[in-house]
């Protein structure tokens, strides 16, 4: 199966920078007895929930057997109870899942999108995959959020808890006080001071369980459980908004263990976002009062993880979530649906991602806010190298997100590029004043001024 995505452009700041994440992505390709994975990189050997099965898909067409294995393998390793390991390491030969955390939760939408994915490639191939995979990927899901609140709805409210640090992968966030970093029984942990805590991010997961549900019954025509999960999406979203957002701040603020308010203002409404769990014009409300204002998130290098007025930031280097920017943070907001459709937004940040990689002449987990400078550690981040590679794709190519192609220009970028799916390939060139882009070399041609978008949705 032919695969592939190439970019060409006359401006050699831009070219380099683009070659150098396809090649140091590449590096982060490894065996998992005997499978391909795509490992978050930069010293992290594992592939995580909250980072690789998004990343995994992100990077399908220069590598669909990783793509396909960063979701599989957490579908293989789900307990019988429901609970999915929130880490995977292959260690000798051995597999073996922890569910000591749960880490995080970008697994449900790339998953979906996937099946579109394993459609075209049953179309172009004459296999049956697609449908057998999303039948697992709906038993998979019913079960993690059946364990999520049997085990996270301990107040009874449909937010569900966040049990230590790992939970919401804010390594040594000082939001969370004296919060354990592990925990491993299902049971909330006692003599902490904000844990067990009311989670926006958590409850999350599962509304991006039941969203991603709902759209699978849709998919294979049962109306009757489209209805039942949408309702119980609902639910959750309702639940979030009635005890976790503020209306006057326009953020998602949670609560520690008592149900005080967590008063930290900090980026996880972006992942509400991403999950999907935030209604549309909440979104614009956080992106307009907090995304676009200098003195909290509008930094000059791009989204610190804490408000920089807030008392609790701190702009600390190292693997720490307590302020500096984080590439994380940069890849999630690039797939956040109501961040995605704001081209102006997108084109902002994308700039932004650019010139704080260049400054740094590699791909690292956290930079300074101010400065741009890095927070130490190795070069060669998965989420900072995605995130320029998606960040390109938005504003200077083409770019896929399940059954909808987009093709990108900028006004005064020359540039050429290819992207080759299993059924399709996709052209797009840009003189920098218009642009032109065709599928199957030749067939349906659009024309359009650059820096505009247009959207197709193929036949796969």
């Amino acid at each position: 199966m032919l695969t592939g995505v190439a970019f060409s452009c006359d401006d050699p700041r831009l070219q380099r920078l683009y070659d150098s994440a396809e090649r140091k992505m590449k590096e982060n390709i490894r065996d998992f007895q005997g499978r391909k994975v795509l490992v978050e990189g930069a010293g992290y050997e594992k592939i995580w929930l909250e980072t690789q099965p998004m990343g995994g898909e992100m990077n399908y067409f220069r590598h669909p057997e990783s793509a396909k294995n960063n979701i599989m393998f957490f579908m293989e390793n789900m307990r019988e109870d429901g609970r999915m390991p929130g880490s995977i390491q292959c260690s000798n030969g051995r597999i073996i899942p922890q569910y000591d955390k749960l880490q995080g939760f970008c697994f449900a939408r790339p998953a979906l999108r996937l099946y579109d994915l394993l459609l075209e490639e049953d179309a172009a191939e004459g296999t049956a995959k697609a449908p057998e995979y999303l039948e697992n990927l709906r038993y998979c899901l019913e079960k993690f959020d059946a364990w999520l609140h049997k085990t996270r709805d301990i107040w009874h409210t449909g937010v569900l808890a966040s049990f230590c640090v790992y939970d919401t992968g804010e390594d040594n966030a000082l939001r969370y006080g004296d919060a354990p970093c592990y925990h491993l029984p299902d049971e909330a942990p006692s003599g902490y001071s904000n844990v067990p805590m009311m989670s926006m991010d958590v409850t999350g997961y599962s509304y991006a369980c039941r969203d991603t549900l709902a759209k699978i019954a849709a998919r294979t025509g049962d109306a009757e459980k489209e209805a039942f999960w949408n309702k119980r999406k609902n639910e959750t979203r309702d639940a979030l908004m009635k005890i976790l957002w503020n209306n006057e701040k326009k953020a998602c603020f949670d609560r520690w263990k008592d149900g005080t308010v967590n008063p930290v203002l900090c980026h996880n409404t972006i992942r509400c976002m991403y999950y999907g769990i935030l209604p549309a014009a909440a979104a614009r409300e956080f992106i307009r009062a907090h995304l676009g204002n200098e003195k909290e998130f509008d930094t000059p290098y791009p989204v610190p993880s804490v408000a920089v007025c807030d008392p609790l930031f701190r702009n600390i280097p190292g693997n720490n979530w307590s302020g500096q920017s984080q590439a994380l943070t940069w890849q999630r907001l690039l797939d956040a649906e109501d961040f995605y459709t704001d081209r102006t937004a997108v084109k902002r940040l994308a700039e932004r991602i650019f010139d704080t990689v260049i400054l740094n002449d590699g791909f690292y987990q956290q930079y300074d806010p101010f400065t741009g400078l890095h927070g130490g550690g190795t070069d060669g981040y998965g989420p900072a190298i995605l995130s320029v590679l998606r960040a390109f794709d938005m504003t200077s190519g083409i770019c896929r997100r399940g059954n909808t192609v987009s093709f990108n220009t900028r006004k005064g970028l020359l540039f050429e590029c290819t992207m080759v799916t299993p059924l399709h390939t996709f052209s797009l060139k840009c003189d920098g004043i218009r642009a032109e882009a065709d599928m199957d070399n030749g067939r349906s041609i659009i024309s359009f001024n650059a820096g505009e978008e247009r959207k197709l949705k193929p036949d796969i």
